[in-house]
């Protein structure tokens, strides 16, 4: 691997652990930033988009999480990262596993879901960007403290 991949690698999983801190620390603005320029689908139906852009997905979250006195209470990782990056090093993939623990006032800590992302990057001048997240949730638990829905 070359240098330039092995920056791109790093940034990527750098992008990947952003993305968790923000969620963790209920900056949903932070995580409308980093989706700035990407779509979010799930797989109920990976076709359709559920939020584009900072607003979408700053809003989307805030309108669906669940926050107690400005935390969601909850803690993400993110885990068997796998990157690959396109030979001219413009774009890139990453499939990643997640789980996430929650513990609210009257609800003991637990594992609320695990799954997997499936994100696209791309590279400009100012480096790598999410441009599109696949959210597979393949393990379900209690979201009954952590979504509004």
């Amino acid at each position: 691997m070359d240098d330039a991949h092995e920056a791109a690698h790093v940034e990527i999983r750098a992008l990947l652990g952003e993305y968790a801190a923000r969620m963790d620390a209920g900056d949903f603005g932070g995580v409308g930033e980093l989706f700035a320029r990407a779509t979010l689908r799930n797989d109920h139906d990976p076709r359709v988009v559920i939020a584009q852009g900072a607003s979408e997905v700053t809003e989307m979250l805030a309108r669906t999480i669940r926050l107690y006195a400005g935390l969601p209470c909850e803690q993400h990782l993110t885990t068997n990262v796998v990157v690959q990056v396109d030979p001219d090093g413009s774009r890139a993939t990453a499939r990643s596993v997640y789980v996430v623990f929650m513990a609210a006032p009257g609800f003991p800590l637990q594992a609320t879901g695990a799954g997997r992302y499936e994100d696209e990057f791309a590279r400009d001048e100012t480096g790598w960007y999410f441009r599109d997240r696949l959210f597979v949730r393949e393990l379900h638990g209690d979201t009954s403290a952590h979504t509004r829905l």
